[in-house]
């Protein structure tokens, strides 16, 4: 027969494994971009909070390319046994499947949403020696240069053409302009 005292020891060391369990594993936040960017400092401070509350390690591991694609593919082939999360913009799982045909992922299916961490807002500004002060301008000396020759709609050191044409901040540029009759207007769901 179990006595009190053998019964409470028993009890607390019944406590104490589910503690110890989850030291020892570690949860991890995926990034699919570089470190020292957004992403990655929202993860880790995330990632701080996370090992507070839960008990645990929790650790950001970066795996860069495609705009966040690439690591939603490998998290899709993970065992889904809640210590492997994804930190992700919008864009991969919202705005990638209109564009790519074949993505390694099918954001409905194959992952499931838990919050919403951080919103972002995009801002059209200028220096006060730009020779634009509005939009309509911006977008009217945009034209001009195309006519001339230009590749693309210039903005900060980026021509939204030529690096990545459907990532989120290229695309807006191209609705921006495309929206406001810009010459050369450029379709971004068809091109590429």
């Amino acid at each position: 027969m179990i006595q009190r005292r053998h019964f409470s020891a028993l009890a607390a060391a019944a406590a104490l494994v589910p503690a110890a369990f989850a030291q020892e594993r570690t949860m991890k936040i995926w990034i699919g971009f570089p470190p020292g960017g957004s992403a990655d400092t929202i993860a880790r401070v995330l990632a701080e909070k996370m090992k507070v509350s839960l008990g645990q390690n929790v650790v950001v591991d970066n795996k860069p390319g495609a705009a966040g694609r690439l690591v939603l593919g490998e998290l899709k082939r993970m065992p889904p046994d809640g210590q492997n999360l994804v930190l992700s913009p919008s864009g991969a799982m919202v705005i990638a499947p209109w564009l790519y045909n074949n993505l390694p992922y099918d954001p409905i299916k194959d992952f499931t949403p838990i919050s919403r961490i951080v919103t972002f807002d995009f801002a059209v500004t200028a220096g006060p020696g730009a020779p634009a002060g509005d939009l309509k301008t911006v977008l009217a000396k945009s034209s001009a240069l195309l006519r001339q020759g230009a590749k693309g709609l210039v903005y900060g050191r980026n021509i939204y053409q030529h690096a990545n044409p459907k990532a989120v901040v290229n695309a807006l540029m191209a609705m921006i302009h495309n929206d406001a009759g810009g010459e050369e207007a450029w379709d971004i769901y068809n091109n590429g």
